[in-house]
């Protein structure tokens, strides 16, 4: 079994790995058949709210989840944003008519996120962060993947913080965060992420 430092050991920087980093993003952005210069446009082209949404689903299809973590028949999966965002219609254009390993997604905004909320994956907005201490410890219990852009997120327990890199989507990624949580992360994922947090 691969250890955390193990994993945290691996080269995520080389050429390689931005190449991947880029046709994933173009891959969530454009319909149409991928090329190199397609590649370029969408990370050059997209508005940020759009390649957040992507990345959020993006995550979501390189997490595994215990068989009991979808709520009702279990047929959906449940993308919950939590508080005031900047997302717009970014998140509805990119997740309607998706699916996660074969789920059709749901989407939800939420003001608060209480216990009988069922949220697969939860996006906590910067509104929230008085409150993101015991929205992570909720998560956790339903066996939610967390992600946010506040400061600190995955240090302090969260999964998944989003970060700007000179004009770019980059993030952290907690993997001990995620262990406790029940969930799988993709070896995929953990080697695109800039930092992992021990």
């Amino acid at each position: 079994m691969v250890s955390l430092e193990q994993i945290a050991g691996r080269r995520r920087n080389g050429p390689f790995v931005r190449l991947l980093h880029t046709l994933l993003i173009a891959a969530l952005l454009l319909p149409a058949p991928l090329s190199s210069t397609t590649t370029q446009a969408a990370a050059q082209v997209a508005d940020e709210p759009s390649l957040k949404a992507a990345f959020i689903y993006h995550f979501a299809k390189f997490t595994t989840w215990p068989a009991d973590s979808f709520g009702g028949d279990g047929k959906t999966i449940s993308f919950c944003v939590i508080g005031k965002h900047e997302l717009g219609e970014a998140f509805d254009k990119t997740l309607q008519g998706k699916k996660v390993a074969g789920r059709p997604v749901e989407l939800k905004y939420l003001e608060r996120l209480k216990k009988d909320d069922v949220c697969n994956v939860i996006y906590i907005a910067p509104s929230e962060k008085s409150r993101v201490k015991k929205i992570v410890e909720t998560s956790a219990i339903g066996h939610a993947l967390t992600i946010s852009d506040l400061d600190g997120f995955a240090d302090d327990g969260g999964m998944i913080r989003l970060v700007k890199v000179n004009d770019t989507i980059k993030f952290e990624i907690n993997p001990r965060a995620a262990q406790d949580a029940g969930l799988k992360l993709s070896s995929a994922l953990l080697d695109l992420a800039i930092r992992l947090v021990n």
